[in-house]
């Protein structure tokens, strides 16, 4: 006995393992841990499987992907497979056998299979058509006996017997012919119902005074193949006459499909109705105009004597008066099931309606255009049959609604068809292949039967389809020591005796609490309905967690399919609906998908390399991109490349060793190279300047490339100098846009950047004018100091002579004074 503590509406609950990490929620295998038992595993998705002893923690049943390979489950995994049993598969007649009954033929194989289909899984069947004889050909000729089909009658009546024997001689041997004619309903305003119209519609014609009273259709002739009994009926019929424009075609094409027992169609042929007309057909609800209420019911309703204006042995349609005409669907419908196949052939001013027609009922129809006279009737039903014979289309009858279904068919052409089985064109000996597809969408009890039917044909395959819907699972055992010898092991779960509960039965119920594994304001439900309760605990199903399993480990967001991009990356936390996703290192959160594991520093280190320092340990690293501290000063992928001077560690001075050196190296040669690479340090007839690189550097300039990557940010500078031999040397230092320092030199000119030779010719003038000067330079120092000299000598003696004059000027006066 099972105890109740392991059932929930009737049910055994599935015991799973704990979620530890998303790799066991994610993708398919997420989908299939919801599963409760195995046969709600099996159902839950086509590739799910129930491992009935997986070597899971405490080796608990469950629900798998049954592609991962994160499981072992030996001979326990139960996974069925959708399949194909072939019940009659009988062979080809040949060739010989083909002149026997068309009925014994067989063309099509195999001729009834049963598929056994499991929900979610697509099984694909391969039906295979042989053509071995070309089908006998029952043609009823079904005429419009309105007045203005007089000739054509008279065209008809001139053939008789002919027209089967160029039937005959011009399509086929086996042929036999009926006859049939319709005018209209004899009520207004079809047909007229005044007393001496109905005994003689023609009455007081210009052209014809005598016609056979009215009637909606008549069955003249069943199918025969004796041409003088057809030329006898024929010879006997006489036109009649209606009112109105439209004739009752539809009834008689209802009447003459589904009245076998009058027609008698041979078993196997091909049964083509002819029907020729001159006007357009009454369709359904016209019957409205009448007030017949009552839908056609697509029954027979053929009677001999029923009408009493026509003699007692003719066979008419019944209920023309009290069913309406049929619809194009429901002649589309009858045509199907009794496989027939009508050619309207019909005058040209309504031979557009009668292709509208023929579009609706597809390959059921052909429409043809009739001579005034009807003198084509015999090339028209050879064209027809042509195709007929060369045709092939196959139908399925009753797909059910939870069945999805497609088909591909392999003509004899080569020609490949999607959703059609149809071919053309197909000669005996030629072999046609349906490769049909069936996906059943539930998983439905009972089976259903598909019958691949042709109206071309007698061959019916038969194709029943059954379900898997349950599991048949081995090692069954009663009192099973895994359950504790206290119950029964069913597809690895335990179902416990009386007075027992527990995974393995291994609780004594009377000790149990298992209002425990109800959570205090749940939804009243163990385990909140996504575990099950052992012996007082919650053992939860694969994808929820928690202490009642109320918590989902699926809903958050997934990247390629995969719940929080992997289960290596991350697992999916929704516990009271968080639905975030808890990433394991060394992922992150990538926003830009919803939040899943996908950002991956690996991409922030140099090369792919875990051990290199994120971003070189100059930025951050934010999901998968790096931010470098100081974007001014470092950029690149990993904030390895030197935006700025000062990352080189070199000062872009003139008097930088390495700046400096490099200068005069490349200015006087060029075995400077590996110390100072080109890339660096570019060599030019003339220092090209900044402000000429900005808006005027041409083309041809080997270094306009080059200017044009400055950046005006940094500073940039002129510098030059002289050798210890006197030559001088010059150079501009500038950073680029690319993070890097360059220099410009001028080539060395020893023309112009050092001192000319010395000429001794220069030197001797030189000295011999310099001897000169000085020697005249000293007469003149002479000459001037001789000059100062006497300028002074002279200037003493005029003192004296002064002194002189002024002492006889005193002794005169004081001569004169004392005198007086």
């Amino acid at each position: 006995m099972i105890h109740k503590g392991l059932l929930r509406s009737e049910s055994v609950f599935v015991v799973y393992m704990f979620v530890l990490v998303a790799s066991q929620n994610a993708g398919v295998n997420s989908v299939c841990s919801v599963a409760q038992d195995c046969k709600a595993c099996i159902s839950a998705h086509p590739d799910c499987a129930w491992c009935s002893n997986a070597l899971f923690k405490d080796r608990k049943p469950t629900c798998v992907d049954s592609k991962t390979t994160s499981y072992n489950c030996s001979d326990t995994l139960i996974n069925p497979q959708s399949y194909e049993d072939i019940v009659q598969n009988e062979n080809y007649s040949n060739a010989s056998e083909s002149t026997t009954s068309s009925q014994d033929i067989i063309q099509m194989r195999p001729q009834r299979l049963t598929l056994r289909l499991r929900k979610g899984q697509t099984k694909n069947v391969n039906i295979t058509f042989h053509k071995v004889i070309d089908y006998p050909l029952d043609l009823y000729y079904v005429m419009d006996l309105s007045n203005s089909m007089s000739d054509d009658l008279d065209t008809l009546k001139g053939l008789g017997a002919k027209l089967v024997s160029n039937i005959k001689d011009n399509i086929t041997q086996n042929v036999e012919v009926g006859f049939g004619s319709f005018v209209d309903k004899v009520m207004m305003p079809y047909t007229s119902t005044v007393t001496d119209q109905l005994e003689n519609p023609c009455a007081g014609g210009v052209n014809v005074t005598s016609c056979a009273p009215p009637f909606g259709f008549r069955h003249q002739l069943a199918i025969t193949g004796n041409a003088t009994e057809f030329q006898n009926t024929v010879q006997a019929t006489k036109v009649s006459g209606n009112i109105d424009i439209p004739e009752g075609s539809f009834d008689a094409l209802m009447q003459i499909a589904v009245c076998e027992e009058f027609v008698k169609w041979r078993p196997g042929s091909t049964r083509v109705i002819l029907l020729t007309t001159d006007a357009p057909p009454h369709i359904a609800m016209d019957g409205k105009l009448a007030a017949i209420l009552e839908a056609n019911d697509m029954k027979c309703h053929l009677q001999k004597g029923f009408n009493a204006k026509l003699d007692s042995e003719a066979i008419v349609y019944a209920k023309s008066k009290t069913l309406d005409y049929p619809s194009l669907g429901q002649l589309k419908q009858a045509f199907t099931e009794h496989k027939i196949i009508t050619i309207f052939a019909v005058t040209d001013d309504v031979l557009p309606v009668y292709q509208e027609i023929s579009k609706v009922l597809k390959n059921l129809g052909e429409a043809s255009q009739l001579a005034s006279d009807s003198n084509n009737i015999v090339s028209i039903i050879a064209d027809a049959y042509e195709k007929i014979k060369g045709r092939l289309l196959v139908r399925a009858s009753s797909i059910p609604s939870h069945v999805t279904y497609s088909s591909k068919t392999y003509c004899s052409s080569g020609d490949i068809v999607d959703g059609v089985m149809d071919c053309n064109n197909i000669s005996i000996g030629d072999e046609v292949t349906f490769e049909l597809s069936f996906t059943a969408n539930e998983c439905m009890e009972g089976s259903h039967q598909i019958n691949l039917t042709s109206s071309s044909l007698t061959d019916v395959v038969t194709i029943d389809l059954e379900y898997i819907c349950d599991c048949n699972c081995p090692g069954q055992a009663a009192n099973s020591t895994l359950c504790s010898n206290q119950g029964n092991l069913t597809c690895g779960i335990c179902e416990c005796e009386a007075g027992w509960q527990g995974l393995n039965c291994q609780c004594d119920s009377s000790t149990v609490n298992d209002a425990l594994c109800l959570m205090q304001g749940g939804n009243g439900q163990q385990c909140e309905d996504h575990g099950q309760c052992d012996c007082g605990k919650c053992v939860c199903a694969n994808g929820y967690n928690g202490t009642h399993c109320q918590c989902q480990t699926t809903g958050c967001a997934t990247k390629d399919n995969k719940l929080c991009g992997g289960p290596d990356k991350g697992w999916c936390n929704n516990c009271n609906g968080l639905k975030k996703c808890e990433c394991f290192a060394p992922y992150t959160n990538r926003e830009s998908d919803g939040g899943t594991c996908t950002c991956d520093p690996v991409n922030c280190q140099a090369n792919g390399d875990r051990t290199q320092p994120k971003c070189s340990g100059r930025g951050a690293c934010q999901c998968e991109t790096c931010r470098c501290d100081d974007e001014n000063k470092w950029g690149g992928t990993y904030c390895h490349q030197c935006k700025h001077p000062e990352c080189t560690g070199i000062t872009l001075t003139c008097d930088t060793p390495r700046i400096k050196d490099c200068a005069q190296c490349k200015s006087r040669s060029d075995g400077c190279k590996e110390e100072c690479p080109e890339n660096e340090f570019l060599l030019f007839d003339k220092v090209t300047t900044l402000p000429n690189c900005q808006g005027t550097c041409s083309a041809s300039d080997p270094g306009c490339g080059i200017c044009s990557r400055y950046d005006p940010t940094h500073a940039h500078i002129k510098c030059g100098g002289t050798f210890a031999d006197g030559c001088s040397y010059s150079y501009d230092v500038y950073w680029t846009t690319d993070d890097r320092y360059h220099g410009f030199v001028k080539i060395f000119d020893t023309t112009t950047d050092c001192p000319a030779p010395i000429n001794a010719l220069v030197i001797v003038i030189s000295v011999v004018i310099g001897v000169v000067l000085l020697g005249i330079i000293a007469l003149i120092l002479w000459k001037l100091h001789t000059i100062r000299r006497d300028k002074r000598l002279w200037d003493e003696f005029e003192k004296e002579r002064m002194l002189s004059n002024c002492t006889q000027v005193i002794l005169r006066c004081h001569f004169r004074i004392v005198y007086f």
